[in-house]
């Protein structure tokens, strides 16, 4: 086996997976990336230990040497058992994976200078799959990795991701239930088609617009039918003339319609266009 290192490739904590900006009085939103996405638009995956690294006090991260254990997906004909790289974040994290070895899973990209790392050996291990599910186990964690690497064509470099809106419930006990929303990045396959067709038919008005949004990477003649009723879909918004007066004139805004419609067109279907906006006079009930 060769033994090649690769200094300058940087990667991120498990923990910055989660990025959210806080402002106050405002909703606080996190992104993150899917196990799946992680795993199909890595050019590198493989599961190895820290073995050393320089505390260069360097914003950009800190040069290391990782240890390969098993790799998930290289380069055709590449082997290595050694990499080096460039992590980020406190050296106090680093020096604590150096001195009690942790297994860590790394995603690299030849163009980006920062990767994505998951520390497996972390006791608060959460990872999201396209399923909107959430891994806990180590083992589920690679597995769900090595899979998406099988699934995933060799002739395709990247795959085109989507993000989803974690629902509310799931985020209750794990390390993003203080945040107002999640949304998790997950390539755009099969299975995001079927959540998506899931959702045309949900009686929450957000899902069923994040399904018409997900389901413009699928065109197809079925998928055409399935929007269409959605022209008539009564979901709206309400926006005063003046600011708060709810019980006056304003404009209703059929959110879901123009979506359904702009997908529509955008494919080249030729449709009758839909009554998108109404000057109306609401009951106070809508406030």
């Amino acid at each position: 086996m060769r033994n090649r290192s690769r200094i300058g490739l940087a990667v991120a904590l498990g923990a910055s997976l989660l990025s959210a900006t806080a402002t106050q009085a405002q909703p606080v939103f996190g992104d993150t990336e899917s196990i799946e996405s992680l795993a199909a638009n890595a050019d590198l995956v493989f599961v190895g230990t820290l073995e050393t690294f320089k505390d260069q006090a360097d914003p950009d991260g800190h040069e290391a040497a990782i240890i390969v254990e098993d790799t998930l997906k290289v380069p055709r004909g590449e082997c290595y058992t050694k990499l080096g790289a460039r992590l980020p974040g406190p050296a106090s994290l680093l020096t604590r994976w150096e001195g009690e070895p942790h297994r860590l899973l790394v995603f690299v990209k030849e163009e980006d200078p920062t990767a994505a790392v998951i520390d497996l050996a972390d006791e608060n291990l959460e990872v999201f799959t396209a399923n909107l599910s959430v891994l806990r186990d180590r083992d589920l964690v690679i597995e769900a990795a090595r899979e998406m690497v099988r699934e995933t064509p060799v002739a395709v470099r990247r795959l085109q991701t989507f993000r989803l809106d974690a629902p509310r419930e799931l985020l209750k006990g794990t390390r993003w239930e203080t945040l107002d929303g999640l949304r998790v990045n997950v390539p755009v396959d099969d299975r995001l088609e079927r959540r998506a067709i899931e959702a045309l038919r949900s009686e929450d008005d957000f899902r069923r617009l994040e399904g018409i949004q997900a389901l413009w990477y699928f065109k197809s003649d079925e998928n055409v039918e399935r929007l269409k009723p959605l022209l008539d879909d009564p979901a709206s918004r309400f926006r005063p003339a003046e600011a708060g007066q709810y019980d006056g004139p304003g404009i209703r805004h059929y959110y879901i319609r123009e979506e359904a419609y702009r997908t529509l067109t955008s494919w080249g279907v030729e449709v009758e266009p839909p009554v998108l906006r109404e000057e109306v006079t609401p009951d106070k009930t809508l406030k």
